[in-house]
């Protein structure tokens, strides 16, 4: 399922307190993101009618552990949707519509989604999120490494509603995600480019 973005629109930018280290040493680490968010949303279905009992306890059990409590995660790369959005002195901004797709029509969406286009597709609007930079990379290499969707995303924050919207006859699932602090890397070596501690909710 892909993903289509709409213009950006203006939204509060909230600073949080601490480092993006200090804030996911808090955290609960989910190792599996996608996995978590499939529980989360409760997709137990296995069809005609049957519902995976197993699946049901996890949702209770995962929802115990996660509810109204700080989490990281880690979304790997293969970001289209995110993009280098330039430097003013010393701070860095990227511009993302985010959402992690899971897939089998399950997303995570920092906010709830606008609507689902006719083909399935989650609009999202863009945003601006401001942070800092390493000195050693330039204002090309992040837009060389964003366009090429070399950038990894690492999230802090707190899980925040389900929701689901209707798509051709089918379904959308996805939970809402309110974002205290993100660390872009460099996929393939790891370091980090950029980190930020600007809510989005």
């Amino acid at each position: 399922m892909q993903f289509p973005v709409i213009l950006p629109v203006a939204f509060a930018l909230v600073a949080g307190s601490g480092t993006f280290d200090t804030l996911k040493a808090g955290a609960t680490e989910l190792e599996r993101p996608a996995n978590a968010i499939a529980v989360l949303v409760g997709a137990c279905d296995l069809g005609g009618g049957m519902v995976d009992g197993e699946c049901l306890e996890n949702t209770k059990e995962l929802k115990d552990r996660v509810t109204g409590k700080r989490v990281s995660m880690d979304l790997g790369s293969r970001h289209p949707l995110l993009s280098f959005g330039g430097r003013t002195g010393d701070k860095t901004r990227f511009v993302w519509a985010p959402l992690y797709d899971v897939g089998n029509g399950l997303a995570l969406t920092v906010g709830r989604p606008q609507k689902v286009s006719a083909s399935g597709n989650v609009v999202m609007q863009k945003r601006p999120i401001d942070g800092t930079s390493p000195e050693e990379y330039t204002d090309l290499d992040l837009q060389r490494l964003a366009a090429t969707e070399q950038v990894g995303i690492q999230l802090v924050g707190r899980f925040g509603k389900a929701w689901s919207l209707p798509s051709g006859g089918k379904t959308v699932r996805g939970m809402t995600f309110e974002v205290e602090a993100m660390r872009l890397y460099h996929a393939r070596t790891g370091k980090t480019l950029f980190e930020s501690t600007q809510s989005l909710k």
